[in-house]
């Protein structure tokens, strides 16, 4: 839609239908009106001092023979004298006998652009061209056209417009972070660690972060001022994508606060065993001691998908000045411990409205501001950290309604955490430890399986046994999501083939289906759980269908990719190996002594 379709009494050249057909190039974008040339003048200047610095852009030239044409980027304009390589720009055109606006993308290896103090010169087209109400057509630089079907072959121009495209810039991050996948297959979701003193804004980083991809406010996290931190527990945060979406490729971690009494608040030794992944998600912080093996919240096995795979230090940049030495000790303590696992670092600088007036005027200014400039050089030499690792950003407190500008820097941020969460995956030895990152992966799925199998057991959506589990199949197949068939000896006959069956059953409707062996390891871990009305016989676990969970479960998603990899690799029914012998950091919680671990330290 059009946001500033007016602006201070100047209309829009664009018609209605033209309206429609320039937005249906990007999707669900505003439109606000920067420049209009008949107004400010048919030259470059005037088009620098109204369109610099303001973002994607859509210029929209008309000419004497009714086209209305231009072109876009999603860089800024900055008259720095270098050519501009931007993927998303493209030009286009519009006429009244085409129901489809025509759409070119440049030519691969080309810029898009070059950013001098002219008038916008996008190679192929180049606007005000000699501060005339003109266009230079050259079709075959930067962008491939026939002139005809672009502008008619009029190159002189009645009109020209300059639009900011607001949300096009925040579909393309939301879409990173959406299509994001972790370097290691093993893993399905990056681990992100938020540390930082009381009060900094870790809890509200991850209610903003909620609240930019669900489209409303939200606080799922307990976020608070307090002088003590609010947060006393270990959390482990999923974000969805929407309400009722899939869950992002993303986990935030939050833990207490730091506090300057080297015997209050976070310990560092806690910190260590979270980024090795023994800290289990809602673990009570102690302030008297750091978590200790045989404390309730410890995980004693743990996957790569466990550990943490980004450190993210969270400061309030209004209160950079106010930091004393035992605090900075403390981010220097944990920076030691973090370069020793190898796990990358960045620096997330909060409420930079309150730390500057002109960043809180407009939140454009956070890159401009000098006074936030000069923050970022502080604390990138107070913790050790890159410059280029300071991520400034605003967290969402006291507003009703989302902001653009505001989604842009937490989602940009979002993007970089993903990206140092690649580089710990890209620098473990992969080709090293390739067979230990293949145990990860079975040990994962096996894990995801039996806490599906014990949680759908809990809430009543497990049917056991090949007799009951045909019986549910013949009368309510539409409600069965994944169906284990579990077996040891593959000479019983008998038992082949009511599996052969009920395999060719389920993959005709499409029932997601997993073979296992390990019964003996099933029946200790479902008898361990008090059975439900109809699972009063625990004798056959040779067949067991989930049913759609009362709550929706995440490791339904790992198993469910599991299968769908291994389909991809021409295994008709997906196979699992045994339950049991390298599947056991979740027995722990049921059995007091499972036979065989395997641990990741």
């Amino acid at each position: 839609m059009f946001g500033q379709f007016i602006m201070f009494g100047i209309t829009s050249a664009l018609s209605e239908e033209q309206q429609k057909k320039l937005l249906s190039l990007f999707g669900r974008v505003r439109l606000h009106l920067l420049y209009k040339a008949s107004k400010h003048g048919f030259t470059a200047a005037a088009f620098h001092n109204r369109c610099d610095l303001q973002g994607p852009t859509v210029i929209v030239a008309y000419n004497p023979a009714g086209f209305a044409f231009g072109a876009y980027t999603s860089k800024d304009y900055t008259q720095c004298g270098q050519p501009i390589y931007d993927q998303e720009a493209f030009v286009y055109s519009i006429t009244a006998g085409e129901n489809k606006p025509l759409r070119v993308a440049g030519i691969t290896g080309q810029s898009a652009f070059t950013d001098v103090g002219t008038g916008p010169n996008f190679g192929a087209l180049v606007f005000l061209h000699g501060d005339q109400p003109a266009i230079l057509s050259s079709p075959g630089v930067g962008f491939n056209f026939e002139a005809p079907a672009m502008h008619g072959g009029s190159l002189d121009l009645n009109e020209m417009e300059v639009y900011r495209v607001e949300g096009v810039r925040k579909q393309h991050l939301m879409k990173s972070v959406n299509d994001y996948k972790p370097e290691i297959k093993a893993v399905h979701q990056a681990r992100v660690l938020l540390v930082g003193p009381v009060g900094s804004g870790k809890s509200s980083f991850f209610n903003s972060i909620s609240s930019a991809f669900r489209g409303n406010m939200t606080s799922q996290a307990i976020a608070g001022t307090a002088g003590k931190s609010v947060t006393t527990q270990f959390r482990t945060y999923t974000i969805k994508a929407g309400k009722g979406g899939k869950l992002l490729p993303l986990i935030l971690c939050d833990t207490m606060g730091f506090e300057e009494n080297a015997e209050a608040g976070l310990d560092i030794e806690d910190i260590v065993s979270i980024c090795k992944g023994h800290v289990k998600d809602r673990y009570q912080f102690s302030p008297s001691a750091p978590i200790q093996e045989n404390s309730p919240g410890y995980k004693k096995h743990v996957t790569l998908t466990d550990m943490i795979h980004c450190v993210v230090y969270v400061v309030d940049a209004s209160k950079v000045s106010l930091l004393k030495q035992k605090m900075l000790d403390k981010f220097a303590a944990i920076r030691r411990k973090s370069n020793q696992l190898g796990i990358p670092q960045l620096l997330l600088m909060t409420k930079v409205d309150e730390a500057c007036p002109l960043v809180a005027q407009d939140l454009k200014n956070v890159y401009r501001s000098v006074y936030i400039q000069k923050v970022s050089r502080d604390l990138s030499e107070a913790l050790g950290i890159p410059l280029s690792c300071v991520l400034p950003v605003k967290n969402y407190s006291n507003e009703l309604d989302l902001d653009q500008k505001t989604d842009i820097l937490l989602l940009t941020a979002v993007v970089q955490m993903l990206n140092y969460a690649d580089n710990f995956f890209e620098n473990l030895d992969t080709e090293g430890i390739k067979d230990q990152l293949d145990l990860y992966r079975m040990q994962s799925v096996g894990l995801a399986l039996e806490e599906l199998l014990v949680t759908a057991q809990k809430q009543d959506c497990l049917t056991i046994g090949i007799y009951e589990s045909a019986k549910l199949l013949n009368a309510d197949p539409d409600g069965v999501v994944l169906c284990v068939l579990a077996a040891d000896d593959e000479d019983d006959v008998a038992l082949q083939i009511h599996f052969t069956l009920l395999q060719s059953f389920c993959c005709d409707i499409g029932i997601t289906i997993l073979r296992v062996s390990g019964v003996q390891r099933l029946q200790q871990l479902l008898g361990a759980v008090h059975a439900n009305k109809n699972q009063e016989d625990h004798g056959d676990l040779h067949c067991m269908l989930v049913t759609n969970p009362q709550a929706e479960h995440y490791r339904l998603q790992e198993v469910g990719t599991y299968c769908q990899e291994s389909r991809g690799l021409n295994q008709w029914v997906p196979e699992l190996g045994t339950v049991g012998p390298i599947h056991t950091a979740l027995a722990q919680c049921y059995l007091p002594s499972p036979l065989v671990r395997f641990t990741l330290t």
